[in-house]
């Protein structure tokens, strides 16, 4: 049944060109990432995974550095922390 999102996500990318996409906030973006967990989980967790990125990726983030560890985090509007690491290098060029 993972093969189901996986053709989905590949329809995706097919239709969609990358420049054309909006741009991702994190490094390994959403598709890429629940393209990745499906292939390796299966569906149910696909599914999962699509749904923790569909709730990060939201309006209203804040990015904000973090001087105890010397980067950058996201600190999501529901609370959640995203640590630097996994944040888009273009998302933070217009920052540092």
């Amino acid at each position: 049944m993972k093969v189901f999102i996986i053709l989905i996500i590949k329809l995706y990318w097919w239709i969609i060109p990358a420049s054309k996409r909006k741009q991702c906030l994190f490094k390994e973006s959403c598709s890429k990432y629940v393209y990745r967990i499906a292939k390796q989980q299966g569906l149910l967790k696909g599914i999962n995974a699509f749904k923790l990125r569909y709730y990060q990726c939201r309006p209203n983030y804040k990015v904000i550095k973090n001087e105890n560890h010397n980067c950058y985090e996201f600190h999501l509007s529901n609370g959640e922390v995203v640590k630097g690491e996994y944040i888009s290098p273009e998302v933070l060029k217009g920052i540092y």
